[in-house]
């Protein structure tokens, strides 16, 4: 089982350094992207700065048809 949840973690979450996802946009075919950052041991409120300028930054994302 813990093979399992090291398989699928990236080093830093298993460091316990923090990270986050954000929406990034859309396939061509409609399908999301993310990105994904990783931050520094403790820089927590750092990490979520850059992420809210970045989300702040850019114009919102149109809701996805229903049924996806």
């Amino acid at each position: 089982e813990f093979q399992a949840v090291v398989h699928n973690a990236t080093p830093s979450s298993i460091a316990g350094s923090p990270g986050l996802s954000l929406p990034a946009g859309f396939t061509r075919d409609g399908r999301p992207v993310s990105i994904a950052l990783d931050g520094p041991e403790q820089k927590d409120e750092r990490l979520l700065s850059i992420a809210m300028a970045y989300e702040n930054s850019r114009p919102s994302f149109p809701a996805p048809a229903s049924g996806r």
